[in-house]
Order: C-alpha cells, then structure tokens, then sequence
C-alpha cells in the first residue's frame, strides 16, 4: 500500500514528456505485448511536448521519482481521460488507484460531471473495480486485441 509521507501529487511539466513517454512504455510492455505493439498506433500512447500542451496531467511522485500519471484532455462531448499508467515495479500498490481519485476530483472541480476513456482489456478490471461503468468492446485492427469503452459519472 502506498506511503503518503514520501509521495505526492502535481501538475506534469512540459519538460517531463519524454520520462513520461518512457514510463507509458515501460507500462504497456508489462502486460507481455510483442514489441511492434508499441508501433502499431503510437498516438495512442506518445507523450509528447504537444500533447502536454494540450492535456491536464497530474503525475505521482515517490521520494522525488515520478512512478505514475494521468492526462485528461477535453473533447468536443466532455472530458476524457486519455492516459493512467503506473511504472511496473508500482503497479498492484494502490497507486492506480490514488490518481484515479485525484483524476476524478480533477475533473469535478473543473465542473465536469463524468469522463469517459477507452482502455486496455488488461486494465479493464480495474476500471471496473473503481467504478466505471463498461459501455462496449471496440474492433481494433491488432489480431485479437479490443479495446474497451468506459464511463464513470460522478
């Protein structure tokens, strides 16, 4: 479980964008994806100067080291969360959890009253556990892989 006496919450920095980027990665690969999965729709996961820009994020640092994040970025329905990635050696702590709130308070307090996110099928139970509500599967163009739509109003 997480210790909150050596960690916290803030806003990422544009400079940030490439440790952020290679965490994402890091992340994704924990799930047992072939390598060329990281090339098949880089948008999806890129973290970039231009998409800091445009994204609210928040990361969670750990004695000064960024060990997760979540980007929320606006769209023409509502707020989206776009990417919640914890660094593998964090994942199963409580951490995806401690972000998922702040993620959700983050939005309220900016008058938004849901967000909406597609997610990994291996994320998908946590999803659930937090208490997003599951909207459908979605075909993807990788064998085998759908990604999964979500909702959680609050």
């Amino acid at each position: 479980m997480s210790d909150p006496s050596t960690e916290r919450i803030r806003p990422g920095r544009l400079d940030e964008a490439d440790a952020l980027n290679e965490l994402t990665k890091r992340s994704v690969m924990h799930w047992g994806y072939d390598p060329a999965f990281l090339e098949w729709e880089p948008e999806a996961i890129t973290v970039d100067r231009p998409f800091m820009e445009r994204a609210i994020t928040f990361v969670l640092e750990r004695d000064g080291v960024v060990i997760g994040y979540y980007a929320l970025v606006e769209q023409p329905d509502g707020l989206a969360l776009d990417k919640l990635f914890i660094d593998p050696p964090w994942i199963g702590r409580g951490y995806g959890r401690r972000l998922w709130d702040h993620a959700v308070a983050e939005a309220g307090l900016r008058g938004f009253r849901s967000i909406t996110f597609y997610a990994d099928p291996n994320a998908a139970p946590f999803y659930r556990a937090v208490g997003a509500r599951f909207i459908e599967e979605i075909e993807t163009s990788w064998p085998g892989w759908r990604l999964h739509s979500f909702i959680h109003e609050f």
